[in-house]
């Protein structure tokens, strides 16, 4: 499926996605496209429909990623994030993202 990814700063683009790639598969791709020096995988942050993409272990299926939907993507050093801890990790036994409102702030 075909998804549009878009960098802070950057013109949207338009990648194919397989719907059982995982976010580390999603990070790579996206890191090709947008460039290691601006976007490497270790500090993207993946947002989806006001979701962060944070569970590694789920796929973009699984994450409501939709065809022709739109991914945000931002590199941590650039941005400060200020969100509870679980946000970080999968719900106990569950492939899902706990529910949570992060929140972002830019950096001055």
């Amino acid at each position: 499926m075909k998804i549009k990814i878009q960098g802070l700063g950057r013109p949207r683009l338009e990648n194919e996605v397989n719907p059982d790639d995982k976010i580390p598969d999603l990070k790579k791709k996206i890191e090709d496209v947008l460039g290691a020096d601006d976007f490497p995988v270790g500090t993207q942050i993946l947002v989806n429909r006001g979701q962060y993409l944070m569970c590694e272990r789920s796929t973009l299926r699984e994450l409501n990623v939709v065809e022709d939907g739109k991914i945000g993507v931002f590199s941590a050093p650039k941005m400060r994030i200020s969100m509870p801890k679980q946000v970080w990790a999968c719900a106990a036994g569950s492939s899902s993202p706990a529910p949570v409102t992060p929140v972002i702030s830019s950096v001055v």
